[in-house]
């Protein structure tokens, strides 16, 4: 999913002081979360990832790498030259039920069930922060099957 313009991206921002797992962008059903632009700031210190999401757990794949920041430190990326997102989370799974169990295949966040088709919980975007900093951070991101 290519960014037309930045005028189309969602912002969220915020500021915290604590080494955690921290729920930056939270789940859509069914959608992916894109992510086109970013800037982290810190006052000591830490390192930060990005992660998706998992359903019902706070912890998913690693998005970005391990980004080494100093104290005062930070990171600033603009949106590419191509409109396309830096990184993308993962797809959600579709689960065929029955009366005897589950099986998923992976169908882009749709979950099927007795009463019919239902969309996924979806997969937000978590910040992984070691250290105890204050990081601020601002994130550009829209969301998309």
């Amino acid at each position: 999913m290519s960014l037309k313009h930045l005028s189309e991206a969602r912002h969220n921002f915020n500021t915290t002081a604590t080494a955690a797992t921290i729920n930056a962008i939270l789940p859509i059903p069914g959608q992916r979360i894109f992510i086109y632009r970013m800037i982290l700031t810190t006052s000591v210190a830490c390192t930060v990832v990005l992660q998706d999401t998992i359903t019902n757990a706070n912890a998913g794949n690693n998005m970005s790498q391990i980004f080494q920041l100093g104290a005062t430190g930070g990171v600033s990326l603009d949106v590419p030259f191509n409109y396309d997102p830096w990184w993308f989370t993962g797809q959600q799974y579709m689960q065929f039920q029955d009366s005897a169990h589950v099986l998923a295949a992976q169908q882009g966040g749709i979950t099927a069930l007795a009463a019919g088709p239902g969309f996924g919980a979806g997969l937000g975007v978590n910040l992984i922060v070691t250290s105890t900093p204050t990081l601020g951070w601002d994130i550009w991101w829209d969301s998309g099957a």
